[in-house]
């Protein structure tokens, strides 16, 4: 019986050791986001009402990013006026 639990125990130690062995030979996985996509998932700050969108579904104006076409019409908010 203590010869069975020793040859498990065996077993388990080789499999994890060359799970292990072959996880560090293998090259790095790359990044998911690479590339013109992950552009497009970065966040933009409204211009006028500071709510954050995502970049690609802003409204851009003027080097200005505004959430909707209301906000993009009255324009970037100044910091006195409010």
């Amino acid at each position: 019986m203590m010869g069975l639990i020793r040859l498990i125990i065996l077993g388990a130690l080789i499999y994890f050791a060359i799970r292990w062995i072959i996880n560090k030979l293998k090259p790095p996985q790359p990044s998911p986001q690479v590339g013109p996509e992950a552009q497009s998932d970065r966040l933009a700050q409204c211009a006028q009402c500071g709510v954050w969108i995502p970049q690609r579904r802003s409204i851009q104006r003027a080097d200005q990013h505004y959430c909707t076409e209301r906000c993009a019409d009255l324009g970037p908010k100044h910091g006195g006026d409010g």
